[in-house]
């Protein structure tokens, strides 16, 4: 099916304080957690598309970014859950904007509790069942419950909620910017989502009930209009992997290997990439509980990497089917000591090596396919 990028508008009436940014637009997909083939919606009525007004499920609040506006959901008290798409699907980046949770007064009136993002992890390239991404807060929001992420897919018929601070109808494009919710039945086909529910949650439940995400507002058909939502019950293992790990591991990282994409973050000696299944890996991101840690990598048919990246940075490349051969940790990387081996082709494991010395091989063509990192002070 052919797919194309709907227009973005400000919607009307949107408050001063966004008067100027723009709505991150949907882009459209052909993958949908429900269906892998388009099917017609029959008398479907609109959801967060002329929905209802809340100020329930005090963990949905929005992300804006120089890129426009999102919803999102605090997973942790650091950390929040969108889409991929509302920072252009980088899988790294850092200072991207802010989140804000709104909470109801005793009295009346809303309190904004709002935070800086610092950093991203971004997951998916488009549109579909992994278009999903997670920010850290620079502190934490410890008032407010966190939403879980669901082990289950809901059944077909179960009620779920979607929710989201978008446009309340899609042509034109208008709608006030606030916090909506839709009930519908899982596993119909709902036209929910407009521009800036991008990231929002669709969670088993209620609206009095809901507390776990399956999915993360993700786009619709060009032609039906028929929601997509990225599957969260499918990456739940890479979603709680990264505010679990990164709050208590030394060194955390996470492997991009072939056909398989990137891996949930692991941290302190635990395996990242794949081993006895032949699989190159073709990035890595690392990252220090504290200070710094730069490093690069010895690509196939390019050689060692020009300059060291840091902090997350992906090192190594992604979509372009090449191997990494070889990995170094930087001497510069501080306060603590780093040590990393290698998973090599045709070799095994390799032995650890301290900083500033090579993990794996070059000039034998030899796939790493694995790494262990650890540190210490």
């Amino acid at each position: 099916m052919k797919v194309k990028k709907p227009g973005c508008s400000i919607f009307s009436h949107t408050p001063k304080w966004l008067s100027k940014r723009k709505f991150y637009p949907y882009i459209l997909a052909v993958a949908s957690l429900f269906s892998t083939t388009e099917l017609l919606a029959q008398n479907v009525e609109p959801a967060l598309v002329g929905g209802s007004a809340t100020l329930s499920q005090e963990a949905v609040g929005y992300l804006t970014t120089s890129a426009g506006a999102c919803t999102a959901t605090l997973i942790s008290p650091n950390h929040i859950l969108t889409a991929s798409h509302c920072n252009s699907y980088r899988a790294h980046d850092v200072n991207i904007g802010e989140f804000t949770a709104q909470r109801p007064l005793p009295g009346g009136g809303i309190e904004y509790i709002r935070r800086n993002v610092t950093l991203w992890i971004g997951q998916g390239l488009a549109v579909g069942e992994n278009d999903w991404g997670i920010g850290v807060l620079g502190s934490p929001i410890n008032d407010i419950t966190p939403a879980r992420i669901s082990s289950r897919t809901p059944s077909r018929g179960e009620t779920v909620t979607a929710f989201g601070y978008g446009c309340t109808n899609r042509n034109p494009q208008s709608g006030t910017w606030e916090k909506r919710y839709r009930e519908f039945s899982f596993g119909s086909q709902p036209k929910t989502l407009c521009p800036g529910d991008s990231g929002g949650p669709l969670m088993i439940g209620t609206l009095t009930n809901a507390v776990e995400i399956v999915g993360v507002n993700s786009g619709y058909y060009t032609n039906s209009g028929v929601d997509i939502w990225a599957d969260a019950v499918k990456y739940r293992a890479h979603i709680t992997a990264i505010p679990q790990n990164m709050t208590t591991g030394n060194v955390c990282y996470r492997a991009h290997v072939a056909e398989l994409g990137w891996l949930p973050l692991v941290c302190d000696g635990q395996t990242g990439g794949t081993t006895g299944q032949g699989r190159r890996m073709e990035a890595i991101q690392v990252y220090a509980h504290s200070g710094n840690v730069c490093y690069r990598s010895h690509l196939g048919g390019i050689g060692w990497e020009g300059s060291y990246v840091c902090n997350g940075q992906v090192s190594g490349t992604v979509g372009q089917s090449r191997q990494i051969e070889a990995f170094q940790i930087s001497t510069s990387s501080t306060p603590m000591t780093f040590i990393a081996r290698a998973h090599v082709s045709s070799l095994g494991w390799l032995s650890w090596v301290s900083e500033g010395f090579m993990a794996g091989t070059t000039g034998q063509s030899r796939a790493l396919q694995a790494l262990e990192i650890s540190a210490y002070y």
